[in-house]
């Protein structure tokens, strides 16, 4: 296996340990809407 897997893998239980309020949760979510549509407009 790569590297990467076994990192992931050791990091996935201390992500779990520490959930994202879902505050910053639908900042992202919202974030990234925003930046999709920029994306949109620009490429028209």
């Amino acid at each position: 296996m790569p590297k990467g897997a076994y990192l992931f893998i050791a990091f996935m239980p201390l992500i779990s340990l520490f959930p994202i309020p879902p505050t910053v949760f639908k900042n992202v979510a919202k974030a990234k809407q925003e930046q999709r549509k920029k994306q949109t407009d620009s490429d028209q």
